[in-house]
């Protein structure tokens, strides 16, 4: 047991999560994920343009995307198939999905990279979505009451010099401030705000379904 806790933890000290946490065993986090639902609503949700392969992309964003995906290949992650989704035209924002596979924990995940197209033609990679993250983003897409367009709300917008605090996603019209806290009582426990011009129009705490698959026993 002591010995998978330990296989355990360094998978998760490679996927580098930005979480909070008090004593949590390590098997809370090994439990079904729904990471790639999460993803189809979110696109969905969103109505982002789909685009299936690479023959369908640009030849600035595909040789973008290469790079990233060498970058992820280094921790262990690797396309997940899931297409490409673009969004916020005609400024240029595409996402798809990435796999993480741990063998010796049985251990995967899924991440988000996100890249922005510049005004000469090439893309860039500006931000990563995490798991904890998707599922605040879905959890909001589902409740959030507003007339803008979720795509201009929820989805990632580029902002120069980046993000201030590790916490917080800015999108096209609001920032999204997604924390999650580990404890040893209740598992995972995500608290999501989303604020448009500084005033909160989405807040909400809950417990996170959230988690690192494990294909194999625990104990």
């Amino acid at each position: 047991m002591k010995r998978r806790n330990f296989v355990q933890n360094t998978a998760v000290s490679v996927l580098g999560y930005n979480v909070l946490h008090t004593f949590l065993d390590p098997g809370d986090l090994f439990r079904k994920s729904n990471g790639r639902v999460w993803f189809d609503q979110l696109c969905k949700a969103t109505k982002t343009t789909y685009r299936s392969n690479r023959s369908q992309i640009s030849d600035e964003l595909y040789q973008s995307i290469k790079s990233v995906n060498a970058a992820f290949a280094r921790q262990g992650y690797t396309y997940s198939k899931s297409g490409y989704h673009f969004y916020n035209q005609p400024e240029g924002y595409c996402f798809y999905a990435l796999e993480f596979h741990h063998p010796e924990s049985g251990v995967t995940d899924l991440l988000i990279p996100v890249l922005h197209e510049l005004p000469n033609g090439t893309w860039r990679h500006f931000t990563t979505i995490n798991g904890f993250q998707l599922e605040a983003l879905v959890h909001s897409a589902t409740r959030l009451n507003c007339p803008e367009p979720l795509q201009q709300v929820l989805l990632p917008g580029y902002v120069q010099g980046g993000s201030k605090t590790p916490y917080v996603l800015h999108s096209k019209l609001a920032e999204i401030d997604i924390v999650t806290h580990l404890n040893k009582d209740y598992g995972a426990k995500t608290h999501v705000n989303v604020s448009i011009a500084r005033r909160s129009v989405f807040n909400d705490t809950f417990i996170s379904m959230h988690c690192l698959t494990c294909s194999l026993p625990l104990a």
